[in-house]
């Protein structure tokens, strides 16, 4: 437990003397207070590693340092609310002047008031803090370690624990079976962990205890984070039950018709849970959600996978401005994308199916957070947003099963992009690969195209992708031949090329016309 709160103070010590927390806490008035947080943080911070080892065998050692990581917990919310605000006043300066409606849309409460209530809740967490500390008779036992070479040691392996790790679950990705396996591999590979700060799913590092609803539940600890619905018949009890959990942060409901959790109880859930990160509905009898949505402003990861009876989503959740990671995959119903989805200036990873055929301006064009975006099985759509401002931060770009879609996109102007990972599979209109992937000539790694049987060549500035490390071309019959110059793709190691007939012959090692072009590449496939 004591490296867990070692960790929490860790992560909190480092958020409080950040530069960006502190122009956020100088822009709200309440840096002074911050400033002293952090000081009496630190200062405990110090006898958490004695106090691991001396808990076991410590029932007072123990019960302080659950406390202790209640307080810190309590901490991080407070923090988390100051950031969540910041991110909507940002959200107000972009359309100030445009609309006095975004303005009442997102500013409920007086800005005063809000700092008023912040500073006294910090106060008030930094009293309760300091009153643990001056608890002598624990620190009499224990000892600070801070210069401790052991302590730095500690401190870089629980640092290195909680680097960003991406990860998926191929359950989450929705289509054919035999897309599911082609996306999951692509989401498995070690370009997925060379994309920085880019999270999957981002709720590496939340802690607690976990409790599983169903109809022999009776009762819920206080103290519980995350809550599993199974089967449950009694939705007055739950609802009972959830008054006193009001620091829960994730809750999961996944594929079954049995728990009844129809708009009703999931709005008693959000009036209740307004700490939520995480929300995964998945697999549901939801014909919609409520727009108390919106009022879940810690969110962080909204899953709502293979909710096929969904037709619409509130706007309430472009109020969700702390959200990195949405997921509409299967959603084969959803008519269209919330109108005001640009607002979501966090959105990290976006992955959808709709029936909309076109994006809407002032949309998803305009995620300039945008890091992963998988399309699949948008069979009406015919284009891309005209804006272009995703496209300068995407890394990954997924397309699936979408067969109307034409990826040129008139607006391009040569922007250059960080693309890391392309792939489409199941788009037989396109003729050609789009102009505007020149744009991450430096940068892309793999090229993946499958099932486009109207593909007939490869563009010549292929041969620019200098960072490019694998090229698979599935199930593209009417591709007849590889472009010159792919000598000048040094970096390119696996070459896969898998029932494109006439290519195949092209590309044969003995006979082909194609070969000296990759015999370069020191792993060929050719089947």
């Amino acid at each position: 437990m004591a490296e867990f709160v070692f960790d929490l103070a860790i992560k909190l010590t480092e958020k409080l003397g950040s530069r960006a927390y502190d122009e956020i806490s100088s822009a709200w008035g309440v840096k002074s207070d911050l400033r002293k947080l952090e000081a009496t943080m630190s200062a405990i911070k110090g006898v958490l590693l004695d106090a691991e080892e001396k808990q076991a065998h410590n029932q007072e050692v123990r019960s302080w340092l659950l406390q202790l990581k209640h307080l810190f917990r309590d901490t991080e919310d407070v923090l988390d609310e100051v950031e969540c605000e910041a991110l909507r006043r940002q959200v107000v300066e972009n359309f100030h002047g445009t609309s006095r409606k975004v303005r009442r849309f997102f500013l409920s409460s007086n800005p005063i008031a809000f700092r008023f209530r912040i500073s006294h809740e910090i106060k008030n967490i930094r009293a309760r803090i300091e009153e643990l500390k001056d608890n002598k008779a624990i620190f009499d036992l224990l000892t600070d370690r801070r210069a401790n070479h052991e302590f730095s040691n500690v401190n870089d392996a629980i640092k290195k624990e909680n680097m960003t790790h991406s990860y998926v679950r191929a359950s989450e990705i929705i289509g054919r079976d035999s897309d599911k396996q082609v996306i999951a591999d692509l989401l498995m590979q070690d370009g997925d962990d060379q994309s920085g700060t880019l999270s999957v799913i981002p709720i590496v590092g939340m802690g607690g205890e976990w409790c599983v609803v169903d109809s022999s539940t009776k009762d819920m600890a206080e103290n519980v984070k995350h809550l599993s619905f199974l089967k449950f018949d009694n939705k007055l009890m739950v609802s009972t039950m959830l008054q006193k959990c009001k620091k829960v942060q994730s809750i999961t409901a996944d594929g079954t018709d049995e728990a009844p959790l129809d708009e009703s109880f999931l709005d008693t859930c959000f009036s209740k849970c307004k700490y939520l990160r995480v929300l995964r509905l998945r697999e549901l009898p939801l014909k919609e959600l409520p727009s108390s949505i919106g009022t879940l402003k810690h969110l962080r990861y909204l899953n709502l996978v293979e909710n096929v009876e969904i037709t619409k989503l509130p706007n309430a959740i472009c109020m969700l401005q702390s959200l990195q990671n949405l997921n509409l995959a299967g959603c084969e119903n959803l008519q269209e994308l919330p109108r005001d989805i640009s607002n979501l200036i966090s959105l990290r990873f976006l992955a959808l199916t709709m029936k909309q055929a076109c994006f809407q301006d002032n949309g998803v064009g305009c995620l300039k957070s945008l890091q992963f975006l998988l399309i699949v099985q948008c069979s009406n759509l015919i284009s891309f947003p005209r804006e272009t401002s995703y496209l300068a931060a995407l890394r990954i770009l997924i397309i699936v099963g979408c067969e109307q879609l034409d990826l040129e996109n008139q607006h391009y102007q040569g922007i250059a992009l960080r693309l890391e990972k392309f792939v489409i599979i199941g788009l037989p209109r396109i003729t050609e690969l789009p102009q505007w992937l020149q744009g991450a000539a430096n940068t892309l790694q793999y090229l993946h195209i499958e099932v486009c049987s109207n593909l007939s060549s490869l563009p010549g500035w292929l041969r620019n992708l200098t960072s490019l490390r694998k090229l698979v071309l599935a199930k593209c019959p009417n591709l007849l031949s590889l472009p010159e110059g792919m000598d000048r793709l040094t970096a390119l190691r696996d070459l896969n090329i898998e029932n494109c007939t006439e290519l195949e012959r092209r590309c044969d090692r003995n006979t082909g016309e194609d070969w000296p072009k990759i015999a370069h590449v020191p792993n060929i496939s050719i089947s």
